[in-house]
């Protein structure tokens, strides 16, 4: 496997864990288990993560 094939997997994993992760965080936050305050922010995490990918 090439380094770009191997890169297009592990982005595709990647990708895939973010939206279970933020599935998740919508699902506990409906059932009450996580605070208006914790998911008021969000946003940050993208643009954190937007950071991540210029910088690496």
């Amino acid at each position: 496997m090439s380094d770009s094939e191997r890169l297009k997997k592990g982005n595709k994993i990647f990708w895939g864990l973010v939206l279970i992760m933020v599935g998740v965080l919508i699902l506990l936050h409906n059932l009450g288990y996580v605070r208006d305050d914790i998911v008021r922010f969000w946003p940050v995490l993208i643009i954190l993560l937007g950071i991540k990918k210029l910088i690496g």
